[in-house]
């Protein structure tokens, strides 16, 4: 891991956990990490999984639903057609 690389761990109870910080943290917070540079990387504490990818995907979710229009209709549409049957 670089400077910039950051591991938060994934709680069964939802939490998410700063390793570098050592404290608990917000969708908002790895939003603004992310922002500033920094590679976050999320995996579930019981089972190693990486959920970095998922977690990215809730962040968008959650600012589109603050009315931050990140992806189009179009966009989302496309997506949709290009998934596999």
């Amino acid at each position: 891991m670089t400077d910039k690389s950051l591991l938060i761990k994934k709680y069964p109870n939802r939490r998410l956990y700063n390793t570098a910080t050592s404290n608990y943290v917000t969708l908002e917070n790895i939003r603004q990490l992310i922002k500033r540079g920094y590679d976050v990387e999320v995996v579930d504490v019981k089972t190693g999984e990486d959920l970095t990818k998922l977690t990215l995907i809730q962040i968008v979710l959650e600012q589109q639903q603050n009315g931050y229009e990140l992806l189009p209709l179009e966009f989302l549409k496309q997506l949709i057609k290009l998934q596999d049957p």
